[in-house]
């Protein structure tokens, strides 16, 4: 497992929820919450290729444009799969006027239709996020459990199509920090998120049908 840091995997392999279990930080003081990020996948690109991608964590690491660099770390257990040390660039400030480099180890576990990571960084934020590859809500235009990003209601009438019963990627992120930092954590982990969706699907897509890359989109962009 990461140092300091059970996974929340049982005895049988099975994920468990991050908040049951403990930190650090008093109850009262920790805030837990769920990001939901929601994506639809464009008629020309494969879902399984999508999953494929999900697979490779490197070149998942490096669709954060917020990652400075990474290095793979022996993993302490089977359960933990693949483990990575990685330092990114954060904004202490708005517009970018304190950047701060932080380091945090983070392991993925692959999953049929996608992946799961865990993060354990500085300010005692502990994350999971699972990343999944399905279908829609085959009964109506989108799946009204999930909020549309602003990227698919950018599509206009193309949208309707990509959501009916078409092929959806979903992150569900659980993350648990203290309730001071919760602003900052969450005002950069949402954009950031929404980017890496935008830089995955673009990808995914040169692999398929080659072609020059668009310029990629940075989290200040959203």
């Amino acid at each position: 497992m990461l140092e300091g840091y059970n996974f929340p995997v049982d005895k049988a392999g099975r994920l468990k929820d991050i908040r049951k279990h403990k930190s650090k930080d008093p109850a009262m003081f920790r805030a837990n919450w769920t990001d939901i990020i929601t994506d639809p996948i464009p008629p020309n690109i494969k879902p399984q290729a999508v999953t494929d991608f999900l697979h490779d964590h490197v070149g998942l690491i490096n669709l954060s444009p917020i990652v400075t660099r990474h290095q793979r770390k022996e993993a302490s257990s089977p359960e933990e799969g693949e483990a990575y040390d990685v330092w990114e660039n954060i904004d202490l400030l708005p517009l970018g006027l304190w950047k701060h480099e932080i380091h945090f180890s983070v392991s993925f576990a692959d999953t049929p239709d996608g992946v799961v990571s865990f993060i354990d960084a500085p300010l005692g934020l502990q994350s999971k996020a699972t990343y999944m590859v399905r279908r829609s809500n085959p009964d109506g235009p989108a799946d009204v459990s999930a909020p549309q990003s602003p990227q698919a209601a950018e599509r206009g009438p193309d949208r309707e199509a990509m959501w009916d019963g078409g092929w959806v990627l979903e992150e569900r992120v659980e993350s648990s920090v203290s309730v001071f930092f919760k602003l900052m954590v969450e005002g950069q982990l949402v954009p950031t998120r929404k980017t890496m969706h935008q830089r995955l699907l673009k990808k995914v897509e040169e692999r398929l049908h080659g072609g020059d890359a668009a310029e990629l989109p940075t989290a200040r962009d959203q």
